[in-house]
């Protein structure tokens, strides 16, 4: 049977078996992952626990300084996702025998639940490498600033309907709208565009349909948008209609 992080720290002799427990107990009381505990509050060092981790599993450890993160493995997980369970999407593809693999750098590679997890999420087998946890956290922010986290997937069209299935993050789509008076830009869109869009949460904002109809453009013209493209949209688009977010 596969060693526990504990059983591993332990066996390096960087925590006494009392302060393995400890921190088991201070884990489960709030709700955080060992691996947390060990390096925050008991101060285990985490080269060496990731040193002991790769003597134990033979597991691939990564240089931090040689990250390659691709984009569409980013969007099999939300950051929150990554954040929470201390994970690094680091690609996504297919073997020969068609089974989707996404490949991502753990800060605690013998966490089974965090791995099932990112079964479910992504529906893909996954295969895991190592990276400290302190290059872990450093990696989430830096790969996800400036990809957009509203677009999970990429839109997929059917017919003349454009299905966007979006996560918002700072720019949330507050109600849901069956269709939108059509665009125009440079003869991109010349049809009313229909949507669906899940993520985002009732509410009333003065310029939502305005972000709504900013983020379709941007999408139907990249098929993915960052918060800066979105912004240029919106004040575009004021602009056209002088200024005023409800249109002149």
């Amino acid at each position: 049977m596969p060693k526990t992080l504990a059983e591993i720290a332990i066996d390096g002799g960087l925590v006494t078996k009392a302060d393995a427990a400890r921190a088991g107990r201070l884990a489960e009381t709030r709700s955080q992952a060992l691996i947390v505990v060990l390096v925050r509050e008991l101060a285990v060092d985490e080269v060496a626990l990731i040193a002991a981790l790769h003597r134990q599993m033979r597991v691939t450890v990564l240089d931090p300084r040689e990250i390659h993160v691709e984009p569409d493995a980013l969007r099999e997980v939300p950051k929150d996702a990554c954040e929470r369970l201390h994970i690094l999407p680091l690609s996504v593809g297919t073997d020969p025998t068609g089974v989707r693999m996404l490949t991502v750098a753990m800060a605690d590679p013998t966490d089974t639940s965090a791995i099932a997890e990112l079964e479910q999420i992504t529906g893909c087998e996954i295969e895991v490498t190592a990276l400290l946890f302190s290059a872990v956290e450093e990696w989430v922010t830096k790969a996800y600033k400036g990809l957009t986290t509203a677009v999970m997937k990429a839109p997929q069209r059917s017919g003349n309907r454009l299905f966007v299935t979006s996560k918002l993050s700072t720019t949330a789509v507050h109600r849901m709208m069956e269709s939108l008076p059509s665009l125009s830009s440079d003869g991109e869109i010349s049809e009313t565009v229909r949507i669906a869009v899940r993520g985002g949460s009732p509410g009333s904002d003065g310029d939502g349909e305005l972000r709504l109809a900013a983020l379709i453009r941007a999408l139907v013209a990249k098929g993915l948008v960052t918060e800066e493209e979105l912004e240029a949209q919106v004040q575009e688009l004021l602009a056209a209609r002088g200024g005023k977010p409800g249109g002149g």
